[in-house]
């Protein structure tokens, strides 16, 4: 196979979200969803592979000095910059392209200071188009495509522990034909309906107890603030709401490196562990993703605190920007990492791989999680849960639908080709726009699995603006 890439389109639309999602230092109320477009070269043969995400200001860095247009600017600049990039390169396989792309951008971002988790979030627009690009030309589907070696993954490249390493041996034989859904609490959501003032009234559910008795939701994914009182506070308020409703759920925390110090985070986990309103709350924690500071999370001194940790799991997330850095944290003594398209696709494969490896040589179990950058349809939330049924992962975190009404913001024409090609995954909501169907807490995905990668749809760039031509100014920041 011979991949090479012959043109790039960038689009962008903005969207508003239903309510505010207020996460690490944070709240969002607006943000562009870019949608990038590839004419893939394929042994010959053009075809044309798509990828979509939020450029989510204030995630991928947290530089108070950086303003939000100007955060925006600069994930814009590497998604351009990757498309320049993919188009320099040719290579025998997908993921032999991906690492000579994501080379190519990490000498880019070294010589211009730009931060590797936002350097790879570019890469990840044009990984995910080539897939795509590929799975339709071999008429497969991206499971499949995993298994059968299709992609050239090579684990080994990445981690010599991994050396020799076939996924097929490591995933499941096959993908899971559906997933529970971790509902996020964001900062300000309101958990009962005693905290709302006033009511959005969209047809959707609003608090937490909402989706616990609406959805069926069993976990929960809490945002922490980085303050220890007022993080106990909001997670025995959050508990009281959880095991009033449930008999049995799952719960992890994400601090997104709020705490800046190790003693603070030692002093929260004391804090929970100590109070007997969290003892069944606790008890349910999977595990702890990215608190501390990602300038010190990879740190000797984080390694010396994680030997004596006593809590559940800390698994790294933004921590992740650059290829290798999950093994880098093993050794500190990280239990996992997350799982986001949007920091790599085969970068997630590998890393199911190495967990693999480390849970056969050590006691120790270490896990991965399926996290989420708000992704709604009709591209990035379907190539995530393909990814995520693809690794076996029982859970993922899904907000897109809690902080947008639906797919209400995009095309008529666009809506109707998710609810003929997406039956099960989505229903048409009798306010008429397509919403998630979330039945018992899980997403069936059947529609996921049967498509080349996640979905069929490629949306006509020509109903969005070109990246060239759209403006920050659109937010109304």
């Amino acid at each position: 196979m011979t991949i090479s890439v012959k043109s790039a389109r960038v689009a962008v639309t903005h969207l508003q979200t239903r309510m505010p999602f207020s996460f690490g230092s944070v709240t969002i109320e607006a943000l562009p969803h870019v949608l990038v477009k590839l004419c893939v070269e394929v042994d010959g043969e053009t075809v044309v592979g798509m990828s979509a995400d939020h450029a989510v200001p204030k995630w991928f860095e947290k530089d108070p000095e950086i303003t939000v247009a100007d955060d925006i600017e600069r994930l814009f600049s590497a998604i351009q910059q990757a498309c320049n990039l993919s188009q320099e390169v040719s290579a025998e396989t997908p993921f032999e392209f991906w690492r000579r792309v994501h080379d190519s951008q990490m000498d880019w971002a070294e010589r211009q200071v730009v931060p590797s988790l936002v350097a790879t979030f570019g890469v990840s627009f044009i990984e995910r188009a080539v897939i795509d690009a590929v799975c339709r030309y071999e008429n497969t589907t991206f499971s499949e495509a995993v298994r059968d070696g299709t992609f050239g993954i090579k684990p080994g490249a990445v981690y010599e522990a991994a050396e020799g390493m076939d996924p097929l041996d490591s995933l499941p034989e096959t993908p899971n034909q559906s997933v529970a859904v971790r509902h996020t609490v964001g900062h300000d959501d309101p958990l009962t309906a005693d905290e709302v003032d006033d009511s959005i009234d969209d047809g959707l559910p609003e608090t937490l107890a909402d989706y616990v008795r609406e959805d069926g939701v069993r976990y929960f994914k809490c945002k922490l603030c980085g303050d220890v009182i007022e993080d106990r506070k909001r997670l025995a308020a959050i508990a009281e709401v959880l095991d009033d409703a449930l008999d049995d759920y799952g719960a992890t925390l994400d601090a997104n490196e709020q705490y800046e110090s190790i003693g603070s985070l030692e002093e929260l986990w004391r804090e929970l562990d100590s109070s007997p309103t969290l003892d069944r709350f606790v008890e349910n924690l999977i595990c702890i993703e990215q608190p501390l500071d990602r300038k010190i999370a990879l740190s000797a001194e984080a390694g010396e605190m994680l030997d004596s940790w006593e809590g559940p799991p800390i698994i790294i997330d933004e921590s992740d920007g650059k290829m290798g850095a999950f093994g880098e944290a093993v050794e500190l003594g990280y239990g996992g990492a997350s799982v986001k398209s949007c920091k790599g696709v085969f970068e997630a494969i590998v890393n199911a791989c190495l967990v693999d490896h480390l849970n056969e040589q050590d006691d120790r179990r270490y896990l991965l999680t399926a996290e989420d950058l708000t992704t709604i349809g009709p591209v990035s939330l379907q190539q995530d849960l393909a990814l995520v049924a693809t690794l076996g992962l029982n859970h993922v975190e899904r907000n897109g639908h809690h902080y947008f009404r639906g797919l209400d913001m995009l095309p008529k024409t666009l809506q109707n080709k998710v609810i003929a090609s997406h039956d099960g995954l989505y229903h048409r909501h009798e306010q008429r726009f397509p919403s998630l169907d979330i039945n018992d807490g899980y997403l069936v995905l059947k529609s996921v699995l049967d498509a080349p990668y996640g979905t069929p749809i490629q949306p006509n760039l020509g109903d969005f603006t070109p990246i060239e031509e759209w403006s920050v100014d659109k937010l109304g920041l």
